[in-house]
């Protein structure tokens, strides 16, 4: 009740907006659907909001992860780790510091302490929900994927996370339930007056990536139930343009199509793609990427 009497959306009290990562949530995509996650630190100069809490020098994390600037990323890493009565928002940036570089149970674990500390942060929730379904805990990832839905029902991301994860899982009609809800989402966006040709494009947008992530959901539904051919069909028919590369490269290898997912790799790393560093610990990687002597090369780079 005291949710639903708040005008403030579910940002937590005193929260600031976090920039959005756009492919990153704290997680990875099966299916090659893209989730977002908020971004680990407060604007460049902001102060800290919480009891106890101590002023953080100015901290460029997110900028230093796309780089794949590791030595400004040690860096603030370490200033996160070294800060005095570390709050919600510190502990989501020891999160994804620990998350990118490849550490996913501590990562697990500052998750948890973001959403101990401020547990009406949707962002924080999705975050915990994705850092379970890291370290392959699945069923807790549903369970904590439904807790974040209910604070923002009809979130396409949280929908497509939780079509992807009950696939996984084997359980296919739960996760058509949520694919049937992700169409849907398609059908209900308001009219828009001719005339009014930016709204009309950014509805047009808005299209484009809920088509884009319900096809996300459909080829997790598709690897399943369908032969692979049929999913790398699917697969090469699906709009790169918001596609992840290294997401990507993992669908086509669990279709056996190795030749295709190193290329996707070498596009990832040419990139300087985030997400390329969870390839190694994803729960829907197959064993044979990281045993192919192409990924091994490219790992060492």
């Amino acid at each position: 009740q005291a949710v639903q009497a708040d005008s403030v959306p579910l940002a937590g009290r005193g929260a600031k907006p976090r920039r959005l990562l756009h492919a990153s949530a704290g997680g990875r995509t099966v299916g090659a659907c893209s989730y977002a996650a908020t971004s680990p630190v407060m604007p460049a100069g902001t102060a800290k909001t919480g009891a106890g809490s101590t002023m953080v020098p100015e901290v460029k994390l997110p900028g230093a992860l796309r780089m794949w600037n590791w030595s400004l990323v040690d860096r603030d890493g370490h200033r996160l780790l070294a800060t005095a009565n570390p709050d919600a928002q510190t502990y989501n940036g020891i999160a994804f510091y620990y998350q990118y570089m490849g550490f996913p149970y501590q990562a697990l674990e500052a998750r948890r302490q973001a959403t101990q500390g401020d547990p009406l942060q949707y962002a924080y929730r999705n975050n915990l929900a994705l850092a379970l379904w890291h370290v392959g805990r699945v069923r807790e990832a549903i369970t904590a994927a439904e807790a974040t839905l209910e604070f923002q029902p009809g979130t396409p991301s949280v929908l497509a996370e939780l079509c992807v994860f009950n696939s996984f899982s084997g359980n296919v009609e739960q996760a058509k339930v949520y694919a049937g809800q992700l169409a849907a989402l398609n059908t209900s966006l308001p009219a828009v007056s001719a005339s009014d040709a930016h709204d009309r494009h950014q509805q047009v947008a808005i299209r484009e990536v809920r088509k884009f992530v319900a096809r996300g959901c459909e080829i997790e539904i598709a690897l399943k139930t369908k032969q692979p051919a049929q999913v790398q069909t699917l697969l090469d028919g699906l709009n790169r343009f918001y596609a992840s590369a290294s997401d990507l490269g993992v669908s086509y290898a669990r279709v056996g199509h190795m030749t295709e997912a190193m290329k996707l790799f070498s596009q990832a790393y040419e990139r300087h793609e985030e997400r390329l560093i969870w390839v190694r610990y994803d729960p829907a990687t197959p064993r044979a990427v990281l045993q192919d002597p192409r990924w091994r090369a490219l790992w060492r780079r």
